[in-house]
Protein backbone atom coordinates (compact mmCIF):
# COMPACT_ATOMS: atom_id res chain seq x y z
CA UNK A 1 0.00 0.00 0.00
CA UNK A 2 1.31 3.17 -0.91
CA UNK A 3 -0.55 5.16 2.08
CA UNK A 4 1.71 2.58 4.36
CA UNK A 5 5.13 4.20 3.25
CA UNK A 6 4.19 7.64 4.45
CA UNK A 7 5.89 8.45 7.36
CA UNK A 8 2.55 11.24 8.53
CA UNK A 9 0.09 8.26 8.19
CA UNK A 10 2.20 6.32 10.13
CA UNK A 11 2.94 8.75 12.40
CA UNK A 12 -0.94 8.94 12.84
CA UNK A 13 -1.26 4.90 13.31
CA UNK A 14 1.32 5.12 16.18
CA UNK A 15 -1.20 7.59 17.82
CA UNK A 16 -3.78 5.35 17.11
CA UNK A 17 -2.21 2.14 19.15
CA UNK A 18 -1.28 4.37 21.81
CA UNK A 19 -4.96 5.23 22.32
CA UNK A 20 -5.88 1.82 22.01
CA UNK A 21 -3.81 0.60 24.02
CA UNK A 22 -4.16 3.18 26.82
CA UNK A 23 -8.07 2.81 26.01
CA UNK A 24 -7.78 -1.10 26.75
CA UNK A 25 -6.34 -0.25 30.16
CA UNK A 26 -8.40 2.29 31.51
CA UNK A 27 -11.68 1.46 30.04
CA UNK A 28 -11.97 -1.67 31.93
CA UNK A 29 -10.44 -0.07 34.80
CA UNK A 30 -13.02 2.68 35.06
CA UNK A 31 -15.74 0.03 34.49
CA UNK A 32 -14.82 -1.88 37.41
CA UNK A 33 -14.92 1.39 39.71
CA UNK A 34 -18.05 2.71 38.39
CA UNK A 35 -19.58 -0.86 38.97
CA UNK A 36 -17.86 -0.90 42.54
CA UNK A 37 -19.06 2.28 43.26
CA UNK A 38 -22.95 1.57 41.98
CA UNK A 39 -22.96 -1.64 44.24
CA UNK A 40 -21.88 -0.10 47.13
CA UNK A 41 -24.68 3.09 46.69
CA UNK A 42 -27.80 -0.03 46.15
CA UNK A 43 -25.87 -1.80 49.43
CA UNK A 44 -26.17 1.55 51.36
CA UNK A 45 -29.50 2.04 50.18
CA UNK A 46 -30.70 -1.15 50.84
CA UNK A 47 -34.08 -0.99 48.46
CA UNK A 48 -34.48 -4.27 46.18
CA UNK A 49 -35.45 -1.90 43.05
CA UNK A 50 -32.23 -0.14 42.92
CA UNK A 51 -30.39 -3.17 43.37
CA UNK A 52 -32.02 -4.41 40.15
CA UNK A 53 -31.58 -1.23 38.04
CA UNK A 54 -27.96 -0.58 39.09
CA UNK A 55 -27.45 -4.08 38.00
CA UNK A 56 -29.07 -3.90 34.82
CA UNK A 57 -26.69 -0.55 33.96
CA UNK A 58 -23.95 -2.60 35.26
CA UNK A 59 -24.54 -5.37 32.36
CA UNK A 60 -25.48 -2.43 29.71
CA UNK A 61 -21.87 -1.07 30.02
CA UNK A 62 -20.23 -4.59 30.24
CA UNK A 63 -22.13 -5.28 27.01
CA UNK A 64 -21.17 -1.88 25.26
CA UNK A 65 -17.47 -2.32 26.59
CA UNK A 66 -17.32 -5.97 25.16
CA UNK A 67 -18.27 -4.63 22.03
CA UNK A 68 -16.00 -1.79 21.29
CA UNK A 69 -13.08 -4.25 22.84
CA UNK A 70 -14.11 -6.88 20.11
CA UNK A 71 -14.70 -4.75 17.06
CA UNK A 72 -11.68 -5.72 15.31
CA UNK A 73 -12.84 -9.07 15.41
CA UNK A 74 -16.34 -8.49 13.81
CA UNK A 75 -14.52 -6.12 11.17
CA UNK A 76 -12.16 -9.06 10.21
CA UNK A 77 -14.81 -11.82 10.25
CA UNK A 78 -16.98 -9.23 8.20
CA UNK A 79 -14.63 -9.06 5.48
CA UNK A 80 -14.06 -12.78 5.25
CA UNK A 81 -17.72 -12.88 5.01
CA UNK A 82 -17.56 -10.81 2.02
CA UNK A 83 -14.32 -11.94 0.60
CA UNK A 84 -12.43 -9.00 0.48
CA UNK A 85 -9.93 -10.75 3.28
CA UNK A 86 -7.06 -8.75 1.45
CA UNK A 87 -8.48 -5.37 3.14
CA UNK A 88 -7.93 -6.55 6.05
CA UNK A 89 -4.04 -8.24 5.90
CA UNK A 90 -3.13 -5.08 4.33
CA UNK A 91 -4.81 -3.39 7.09
CA UNK A 92 -2.80 -5.24 9.47
CA UNK A 93 0.43 -4.84 7.45
CA UNK A 94 0.22 -1.35 7.69
CA UNK A 95 -1.42 -1.65 11.67
CA UNK A 96 1.98 -4.02 12.44
CA UNK A 97 4.65 -1.67 10.22
CA UNK A 98 2.99 1.57 12.66
CA UNK A 99 6.26 1.96 15.11
CA UNK A 100 8.27 4.42 15.92
CA UNK A 101 11.45 3.40 14.33
CA UNK A 102 9.64 2.46 10.98
CA UNK A 103 8.19 5.93 11.41
CA UNK A 104 12.00 8.10 12.14
CA UNK A 105 13.38 5.80 8.92
CA UNK A 106 10.75 7.07 7.24
CA UNK A 107 10.86 10.20 8.03
CA UNK A 108 14.64 10.55 7.22
CA UNK A 109 14.60 8.58 4.06
CA UNK A 110 12.09 11.58 2.48
CA UNK A 111 13.99 14.04 4.64
CA UNK A 112 17.43 13.09 2.37
CA UNK A 113 15.00 12.71 -0.45
CA UNK A 114 14.34 16.11 -0.30
CA UNK A 115 17.35 17.27 0.11
CA UNK A 116 19.34 15.63 -2.68
CA UNK A 117 16.42 16.64 -4.49
CA UNK A 118 17.12 20.43 -3.53
CA UNK A 119 20.60 20.08 -4.22
CA UNK A 120 20.35 18.63 -7.71
CA UNK A 121 18.17 21.38 -8.35
CA UNK A 122 20.55 23.90 -7.19
CA UNK A 123 23.14 22.66 -9.65
CA UNK A 124 21.05 22.08 -12.23
CA UNK A 125 20.32 25.96 -11.73
CA UNK A 126 23.69 26.94 -11.00
CA UNK A 127 24.85 25.27 -14.34
CA UNK A 128 22.35 26.76 -16.35
CA UNK A 129 23.39 30.48 -14.74
CA UNK A 130 27.17 29.87 -15.71
CA UNK A 131 26.10 28.93 -18.61
CA UNK A 132 24.14 32.35 -19.62
CA UNK A 133 26.92 34.23 -18.06
CA UNK A 134 29.37 32.46 -20.09
CA UNK A 135 27.47 33.42 -23.27
CA UNK A 136 26.03 36.77 -21.96
CA UNK A 137 30.27 37.90 -21.70
CA UNK A 138 30.77 36.14 -25.28
CA UNK A 139 28.36 38.02 -26.98
CA UNK A 140 29.28 41.20 -25.22
CA UNK A 141 33.09 40.82 -26.50
CA UNK A 142 32.69 39.53 -29.69
CA UNK A 143 30.49 42.66 -30.31
CA UNK A 144 30.79 44.71 -33.26
CA UNK A 145 28.52 47.40 -32.74
CA UNK A 146 29.23 50.89 -33.09
CA UNK A 147 27.99 54.28 -32.12
CA UNK A 148 28.26 56.23 -35.20
CA UNK A 149 24.85 56.57 -36.84
CA UNK A 150 22.91 58.89 -38.79
CA UNK A 151 19.48 60.35 -37.67
CA UNK A 152 17.74 63.90 -37.28
CA UNK A 153 18.90 63.86 -33.00
CA UNK A 154 18.87 67.00 -31.61
CA UNK A 155 22.26 67.59 -29.69
CA UNK A 156 22.43 69.05 -26.12
CA UNK A 157 25.59 70.44 -24.89
CA UNK A 158 25.66 70.04 -21.10
CA UNK A 159 27.87 72.45 -19.02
Amino acid sequence: MELCTDYHFLQALVYVKYFINIGLIVIPVILLVVGSYDCFKVLMSGKAEDAKAKALLFAKRICAVLIIMLLPEFLTTFTKLIGNEWIMKEANLCFDAATKDNVDNLRSLALNNAKNSINSSLQDYTAEYQLQLYENSQGVSSSTASATGSGSFAKYELT
